[in-house]
């Protein structure tokens, strides 16, 4: 079923209009602080993989809950959003220390 963008009313219609209309075209490029390198993900690339991890979010929460996403940027946290987002729970991003002490530390407090 096509959708006019005019009508699009949620970040998971867009996905998801994206990911029919072009999904080998790239969303997403994440570079790396310090090595430069590239980390590549397509609208279809991400709508399979946020869909099928939003089906196993539901199977440990219900729709209105909320997750935590303890990530640290780049495109897993995008798959987690988008899988919080499709599954109706409400993601809770909290920043990932940077290595070190406190990355242990968060670690293991989570």
């Amino acid at each position: 079923m096509r959708r006019s963008r005019d009508t699009i009313g949620s970040l998971a219609e867009l996905l998801a209009v994206r990911a029919e209309e072009e999904p080998d075209r790239i969303g997403f490029i994440h570079l790396a602080d310090h090595t430069g390198e590239e980390t590549r993900l397509t609208y279809g690339g991400l709508d399979r993989a946020a869909r099928a991890l939003a089906g196993h979010l539901l199977q440990a929460a219900r729709p209105g809950e909320r997750a935590i996403l303890y990530y640290p940027a780049g495109t897993d946290f995008l798959v987690a959003f988008f899988a919080c987002i499709l599954a109706r729970i409400v993601p809770v991003p909290v920043p990932s220390p940077r290595g070190g002490v406190g990355a242990e530390r968060g670690r293991d407090g989570l």
